[in-house]
């Protein structure tokens, strides 16, 4: 079970669950968590800080039919424009302190996916200030559960010590960055 899926579990009406190909933000004071699961070949960004997060859950392909070649990559600006919309609306309230900036991506066979679509991603976040980490995570893990080993990414309330944590679940063993 996946960080996310915990604290959904802990607190149902406090957790924020971001469906794929949208963008949410969350006040970490109001909300105990906001996160994303089952990436697959998808990435998330992440953005967040003690006071609150935006999550978004990017798709490779907005639809499986899109027959446009530049689709994907129109939808990461589409998206990278709300979640700049997002930042700019809440900068003063959520992210004028310590905030950190995390892009997930998928690997497939060694290398990123889809690296254009990182690097518009990079891009529209490095111009807002915060640093940016990127990690990868296998897309193409051979797995018998699912459910086990789907991907996920959540921002949370922080325990003691912490100015938030952010979960990346990708196979049995839970990563748990704590930032």
């Amino acid at each position: 079970m996946s960080q996310l899926a915990r604290w959904v579990r802990a607190h149902p009406a406090n957790v924020v669950v971001v469906p794929m190909n949208v963008v949410r933000v969350v006040s970490l004071h109001e909300m105990f968590a906001i996160g994303t699961e089952g990436l697959g070949a998808c990435s998330a960004i992440v953005i967040a800080s003690s006071h609150g997060a935006i999550v978004a859950h990017i798709p490779p392909r907005p639809t499986a039919s899109a027959s446009d070649p530049y689709a994907g990559d129109n939808n990461v600006r589409r998206l990278m424009a709300e979640a700049t919309t997002l930042y700019m609306r809440y900068r003063d309230e959520y992210f004028a302190s310590h905030t950190d900036t995390v892009i997930v991506c998928a690997l497939y066979q060694g290398a990123i996916a889809l690296p254009d679509q990182v690097q518009i991603m990079h891009s529209a976040l490095r111009r807002l200030g915060p640093s940016v980490w990127t990690y990868n995570v296998p897309g193409n893990i051979p797995i018998r559960d699912k459910e086990l080993c789907s991907p996920s990414v959540a921002a949370g309330s922080p325990p003691l010590g912490f100015s938030m944590m952010v979960a990346l679940g990708y196979t049995p063993d839970q990563q748990l960055l704590q930032m």
